[in-house]
């Protein structure tokens, strides 16, 4: 039940700012501003109970003043920065008010580099952009410290944007910083902004699409204290209304310390975005100062989706957290906790952990350790591969082109092929292959191994360590990536010895198995001492090189039918030491997952350009897995 507060009971701080002092003037928050505080004035709040701060264009200014004569209030307090700040500070002081009411107008930004909603002051400048951050008004007006602590309600409303742009850092407001038990235990505070972050608060008519809904609800139901939960109603369905007939984005946010009623919860409404604010702000917090990388961070955001037809791609951290905040929870379970949740977890982070056991209640936990338990088990039976075919260039119309085509493996079936053209390019080939691993990387859950199929000449290329969507990441650290050799995989050649090559796999799968731990047949110099291991039919079931072959050794170990090897482009420091890690790597499992586990070696290399793992080209090529050979086009693996 909403409380009845009386008017001398209520204060009001007021700020509509149209006219700024080296930034673009924008008509009408000084509008409704003067609209608001005829409102309150109609309610019976006195002129004294009302801070007023105003900066009005040229063109408004004796509007404006015409306006608020009869209220008593035609001499408003500036809008800069000083003068706000003295307000938030000293006008509330020695007051026995139970009711605050803030409304603020004007421009605002939405500073990505330490995600803050920035509201701008009259002061403010392109090159000095003078502001006050909402995040910290509102842990300011909640803090302890706050001079106006008598006032049991109080209730903030912002039309203003949320677009995005890099700013310094704005200016604090004195003793903001929330401190653990800090907080007034009986607030009742809710806040609502007009757009979410990286949103545009849309006008009409010289008014904020935002304010006018605000001030008519206001204006039909004459009260000081709102019924907030019957206020957010009608703007969020107006506002659905809005923007099914203009087509604009514009969502407005929604965020509550308790309620009217005295019910001690922290809450968002479903229908608003998760912003920046208390949970969104600490968690991109935490998030942002943990040692993940990008990558891993698109993993946990692909994971946690509640709502794949809503599911949005995402670079960064910032838009993440927005996106999943823009999904319903599933099962009680945020999906932004579910994020933080994810990444504590698999990374060890004890003060993600804690803070995501502080936000959910015992059983909503269980539920969710239970969901990724079950994705877990899934995930290590599921294996996707990804085979794409890099012929070599043909001469088409004096262009060099070549046709890069694709089979994607769902755990064993051929599950979607195709087929695109590019220019013979480095770079231009190389966008090709990194944009399909990108569309097929995240499917069903399951580990993707990624075989290239390669002329002999390219059989020694570095893919492996291609920067993967310009994360700093090379495409190795992140999946098994291995070559093939698609001359003899077409089987069109006499030469290339097809028939012994599948012929000395299925030896090595009848006698070692793909799940038995391999030996390593290490060859020790060049091509002779290779030949004479491999004519004497090895027992191994992969071939080791410990010395950096040249490109003829590399041709003899593929006319000799070998499916699995692996070599250094480049020289070692300590081969003796090479063939003990790469031994005890082959020996760490099964033949099968050894791409895997190199992928992991890899992830250590990219951070150190000696190690073992650096340079490592890893030859795959397994006769069963092959849709070049036409009769083997939709065989299992």
């Amino acid at each position: 039940m909403t409380e009845i507060i009386k008017p001398e009971n209520t204060i009001a701080i007021v700020i509509g700012i149209e006219k700024y002092l080296g930034v673009n003037e924008i008509n009408g928050p000084a509008g409704d501003a003067v609209r608001f505080v005829k409102w309150l004035g109609r309610c019976g709040v006195p002129a004294n109970n009302i801070a007023l701060h105003l900066s009005p264009t040229d063109t408004n200014v004796e509007k404006c003043r015409d306006e608020l004569a009869p209220f008593g209030l035609q001499n408003w307090r500036e809008a800069k920065y000083s003068q706000i700040r003295q307000t938030l500070v000293d006008f509330p002081a020695n007051r026995e008010a139970e009711l605050l009411l803030v409304l603020w107008g004007g421009h605002g930004v939405y500073n990505p580099q330490t995600r803050e909603r920035l509201l701008l002051c009259a002061d403010a400048r392109n090159e000095d952009v003078i502001c006050i951050s909402a995040d910290e008004l509102i842990e300011f007006l909640r803090n302890k410290r706050w001079p106006g602590r008598n006032c049991k309600y109080r209730a903030v409303f912002i039309d203003a944007c949320a677009e995005e742009r890099l700013v310094g850092e704005p200016v604090q407001l004195p003793q903001t910083q929330a401190v653990a038990g800090q907080g007034i235990e009986d607030i009742r505070l809710c806040f609502l902004q007009s757009a979410a972050l990286g949103q545009f608060a849309h006008q009409q008519d010289r008014s904020g699409d935002f304010s006018n809904l605000l001030f008519e609800w206001l204006e039909r139901n004459a009260q000081l204290l709102p019924d907030i939960n019957t206020l957010t109603g009608h703007i969020r369905n107006e506002f659905d209304r809005i923007r099914d007939e203009r087509k604009i984005s514009q969502r407005p946010v929604y965020f509550a310390y308790g309620d009217w009623d005295g019910n001690h919860t922290n809450w968002i409404d479903e229908w608003f975005r998760l912003d920046d604010l208390r949970l969104g702000r600490i968690a991109f917090n935490l998030v942002s100062n943990a040692p993940v990388t990008t990558r891993e961070l698109r993993r946990f955001y692909d994971a946690s989706a509640s709502n794949r037809r809503a599911f949005r791609q995402a670079g960064d951290l910032d838009v993440m957290l927005a996106n999943l905040a823009d999904m319903q929870s599933h099962k009680n379970i945020s999906p932004v906790v579910e994020f933080v949740w994810r990444i504590g977890k698999e990374k060890r982070l004890d003060n993600l952990i804690e803070w995501v056991k502080s936000e959910t209640v015992p059983q909503t936990l269980a539920d969710l350790n239970d969901k990724i338990e079950r994705e877990n088990a899934a995930v290590e039976q599921g294996v996707n591969h990804l085979l794409i075919d890099i012929p070599e260039a043909d001469a088409v119309l004096d262009r060099r082109e070549v046709e890069i085509r694709h089979w994607f493996y769902s755990n064993g079936r051929l599950d979607t092929h195709g087929r695109k053209g590019c220019r013979d390019t480095t770079e231009e080939v190389r966008r090709a292959i990194l944009d399909l691993i990108y569309n097929f990387e995240n499917r069903l859950n399951a580990v993707l191994y990624i075989e290239l199929y390669l002329p002999e000449s390219r059989l020694t290329h570095d893919a492996e360590r291609w920067d993967y969507q310009d994360i700093g990441t090379p495409l190795g650290a992140l999946h098994p990536l291995v070559v093939r050799w698609r001359d003899r995989a077409h089987c069109s050649a006499p030469t290339t010895r097809y028939g012994v090559w599948k012929s000395i796999a299925c030896r090595i799968k009848t006698s070692s198995g793909l799940h038995r731990q391999p030996d390593i047949c290490w060859v020790a110099d060049e091509l002779l001492n290779l030949l004479t291991h491999l004519n004497k039919g090895y027992n191994e079931a992969c071939v080791g090189f410990a010395f950096a072959p040249r490109q003829k050794t590399v041709r003899g170990l593929l006319l000799s039918g070998a499916p699995f090897a692996f070599w250094r482009r480049c020289s070692c420091a300590d081969w003796e030491l090479f063939k003990q890690e790469l031994d005890a790597c082959a020996r760490a499992g099964s033949l099968k997952d050894l791409p895997r586990r190199i992928r992991d070696l890899r992830e250590e290399a990219q951070y150190d350009e000696s190690h073992h793992a650096a340079d490592l080209v890893v030859l795959w090529d397994d006769p069963d897995r092959n849709p070049l050979d036409a009769q083997l086009s939709n065989a299992a693996l």
